[in-house]
C-alpha cells in the first residue's frame, strides 16, 4: 500500500467520476470460488454439527460479511467528497473528513481518523476502482491536497 497524503496536486479540478462496483457480476472468475467457498462452509458445518439451521446460519453470516461482493454499490467521487450508494441509501465522506488514504491492490482505503493501526482500516471506506484506477487515484490526490492547503486534517 502506498500513502496518498503527500502527493502533488493537479492544477485543474478533475471531472466527477461515477461507477458501479459489483464483483459478483463483473468478475465471474472470482465469483465461482467465492460461491463455492460459501457452499463448502455450509456443507462442512452441516457435516460437523448435523444441523441444517447451523449450516444456514454459517452461510448467512459469511454472505453478510462479504456483502459488497454480492450487492451493486455505486461510487461518486466529486469536489463534495466520496459518495457511496447502496440500496438507495447514500453515505458521503467529505474530503475534509479524510485524514489518511492508502492505495491497495484493487482500490483505495480512505480513513476518517488519524489512527494508522490495522484496526482503523475497519472503520474506513474502501473504494474499489474497477477499471478506473488512474482516475480514482488522481481525484483522491487532487482533493486530498486541496483539503491540506485549506487547513484540513491531512
Amino acid at each position: 500500500m502506498s500513502d496518498l497524503s503527500h502527493a502533488p496536486a493537479r492544477q485543474e479540478a478533475p471531472s466527477p467520476l461515477k461507477w458501479r462496483s459489483w464483483p459478483l457480476r463483473d468478475s465471474p472468475t472470482r465469483a465461482v470460488p467465492v460461491v463455492l467457498s460459501l457452499v463448502t462452509a455450509g456443507l462442512l458445518v452441516r457435516w460437523l454439527t448435523g444441523h441444517n439451521y447451523l449450516a444456514i446460519a454459517a452461510v448467512s453470516a459469511l454472505a453478510v460479511a462479504a456483502w459488497r461482493f454480492f450487492v451493486p454499490v455505486w461510487f461518486v467521487l466529486s469536489d463534495h467528497g466520496v459518495d457511496q450508494r447502496v440500496f438507495g441509501r447514500q453515505r458521503r465522506l467529505t474530503w475534509r473528513a479524510i485524514h489518511h488514504g492508502e492505495v491497495c491492490a484493487s482500490g483505495v482505503l480512505l480513513l476518517a481518523e488519524n489512527d494508522r493501526s490495522k484496526l482503523a482500516s475497519w472503520r474506513g471506506l474502501y473504494v474499489p476502482w474497477a477499471e478506473h484506477r488512474d482516475e480514482v487515484i488522481a481525484l483522491v490526490r487532487h482533493y486530498a491536497h486541496v483539503g491540506e492547503a485549506a487547513g484540513g486534517p491531512l
